[in-house]
């Protein structure tokens, strides 16, 4: 019976671990694309695949200290006697919420930073001053 035990619970393992595996095969197989290229182009697609990891990992990172934030509103509202006592499911409730008012924000700024640099060329300089002679 124990054997049978652990035997179920070695294959819920191995299962909840294909995702896992299937990942770093992808990633095996992509180093061995790379291994195939000329240096200075590796070099290259390395350096983007780092910048593109720091971005994503800089970007989950705030997502994070958001949901925290938001998650920690009712706990605040509940000290300061303005709420009742928060439920696990209304902390939840308010960190997705940031969760979801991070990315809107995000989609928000970068289409307005794209309509920037898009309608860039159309902008009229700003005359400088002229000093006064003196």
């Amino acid at each position: 019976m124990a054997l049978e035990a652990l035997g179920s619970a070695l294959s819920a393992a191995a299962a909840a671990l294909a995702p896992i595996a299937a990942v770093l095969s992808a990633i095996a197989a992509a180093l061995s694309w790379l291994q195939q290229l000329h240096p200075a182009l590796a070099l290259a697609a390395l350096l983007f695949l780092g910048y593109a990891a720091y971005r994503a990992f800089r970007f989950l990172g705030h997502l994070i200290a958001c949901a925290i934030g938001f998650a920690l509103i009712p706990l605040l509202a509940s000290w300061l006697g303005l709420a009742p006592t928060p439920t696990l499911s209304g902390l939840l409730a308010a960190a997705t919420f940031g969760v979801l008012f991070f990315i809107i924000y995000s989609i928000v700024i970068g289409e307005l930073r794209f309509l920037s640099w898009l309608l860039s060329p159309f902008r009229k300089e700003k005359a400088k001053p002229e000093k006064p002679a003196e």
